[in-house]
């Protein structure tokens, strides 16, 4: 009974994905499955018609209707109504039910333009994986498109998709895949360091966040550190920095810099507000100046206003 069912499910499949199958299938069974069926040999015929479907069974020697079975699906669900018939074409027995249509498992052979195999691949329904190469894809399709995604390794692969892909291309796993094995991470070039990807590129003039952290890779594949890029900061491991003070600047938690926000700092023993150079500004009620370089004065006057050694203007 089982067989029989998949064996129905898979044609109402292919009449779901357009391929093209014939008006009548038959379907044989097994002795044991005729007996759950109340008959002891039979074969079955599917008739499609305008997208519904109609199971008629029939005593293989005699050739007596025995069963009628009529469904439809919508959703991804088939629905049925089965009808059984004695000896006198009576009907006996009625059931209905429905059930899930599963999506196909399709594995092939990956080749390249010789048609040499260069590894495998499995897709169920919209989802799937590759090896190819020795690298190891997951895919994904979206309006008709298939993309496909880096995986670290061939462990990454999950079943069924793992059986079916050693099933058809063995080499796989334990054996190495063909080409290179390439494994995303860091290389350390010298004092400085690059990112592999799992494609076996660099990454080049782009951010990539990696266990976390966000980075910044320069156009020759060098990590960023020590600098600003753009409004964030990136510190001396090469992360950006994020919810803290960068000398005068602030950094949100997004890590970008907030303008409005200014503090008090030491630069050579002498103190800094924010970004200020040239001008007076008014700080906690008091006033302040702060010349050409940022620093704030002391113990002089400018414009004809009086500094005390703190820096505040005496009024």
């Amino acid at each position: 009974m089982k067989r029989f069912l998949a064996g129905i499910l898979v044609l109402i499949m292919l009449c779901m994905a357009g391929i093209t199958a014939s008006s009548e299938v038959i379907i044989p069974m097994t002795w044991e499955e005729a007996q759950s069926m109340y008959v002891t040999s039979s074969d079955h015929v599917l008739y499609i018609q305008e997208g519904r479907f109609i199971i008629k069974a029939v005593y293989a020697d005699t050739g007596r209707l025995y069963m009628v079975e009529r469904g439809t699906t919508m959703d991804g669900i088939y629905s049925y109504t089965r009808s059984f018939y004695d000896e006198a074409g009576n009907v006996v027995e009625t059931t209905s039910g429905s059930e899930e249509i599963q999506p196909l498992m399709q594995t092939t052979l990956v080749r390249d333009y010789s048609g040499s195999v260069i590894g495998v691949r499995c897709t169920i329904g919209t989802e799937g994986y590759m090896v190819a190469y020795g690298m190891v894809f997951r895919l994904v399709n979206y309006n008709d498109t298939w993309y496909q995604y880096p995986c670290e390794s061939f462990d990454s692969v999950p079943e069924p998709y793992r059986t079916a892909m050693l099933n058809v291309y063995p080499y796989i796993d334990p054996y190495p895949p063909i080409g290179p094995v390439v494994k995303a991470g860091w290389e350390q070039v010298g004092k400085q360091w690059k990112y592999k990807m799992a494609d076996g590129t660099y990454a080049r003039e782009r951010w990539l966040q990696v266990d976390g952290k966000w980075y910044y890779f320069e156009s020759n594949g060098i990590m960023k550190a020590n600098a600003w890029q753009g409004d964030y900061y990136l510190t001396g491991d090469g992360s950006m920095a994020v919810s803290t003070w960068i000398g005068p600047y602030y950094v949100d938690a997004s890590g970008k810099w907030v303008p409005e926000m200014s503090r008090w700092y030491q630069e050579n023993g002498r103190w800094k507000y924010g970004t200020l150079k040239s001008c007076w500004k008014q700080i906690d009620g008091k006033w302040y100046y702060f010349d050409a370089n940022g620093y704030m004065v002391t113990n002089t006057t400018i414009d004809g206003y009086r500094i005390g050694p703190d820096g505040v203007w005496i009024p």
